[in-house]
């Protein structure tokens, strides 16, 4: 039986490293067109091998594991986590691989419409005097 720490703990392992994680809140809902944490770290993960920068993705967690966001609890949150992933491949990958990776929230692409309002179209009837 557990003694100590949380009563739920949830952690992100690959190789030797563990980054424990705070676990999000299972009601809150997840923004619209952001992928899991899992696919992103596996996404970026293989971005950063085909570039062989893979040690900036592990001196990034070690980073995170070094410096937590109190004393008193060791866990990351996942955001942070997302960040982290971010920056490291910032540095390496082209705009458009780390778009592939991280896409832009539906609400921040802009959007043209596909076609202009009838009302535009329309001309009027009469001429004004007429009538």
């Amino acid at each position: 039986m557990r003694n100590r720490g949380p009563g739920q703990w949830r952690e992100w392992r690959w190789g030797n490293q563990v980054l424990p994680l705070h676990m999000p809140d299972p009601k809150a809902p997840v923004p619209e067109g952001q992928k899991p944490l899992s696919e992103v770290a596996y996404l970026t993960m293989r971005a950063l091998m085909a570039k062989n920068s893979l040690a900036k993705l592990t001196d990034a967690v070690a980073d995170l594991v070094a410096n937590p966001e109190s004393t008193d609890d060791t866990r990351i949150s996942e955001a942070r986590f997302r960040n982290a992933l971010k920056a490291a491949a910032a540095n390496v990958c082209s705009p458009e691989e780390l778009e592939a990776i991280f896409p832009q929230p539906p609400d921040a692409v802009q959007r043209t419409p596909s076609r202009r309002p009838s009302r535009m179209l329309r001309r009027p009837s009469m001429k004004p005097g007429e009538g």
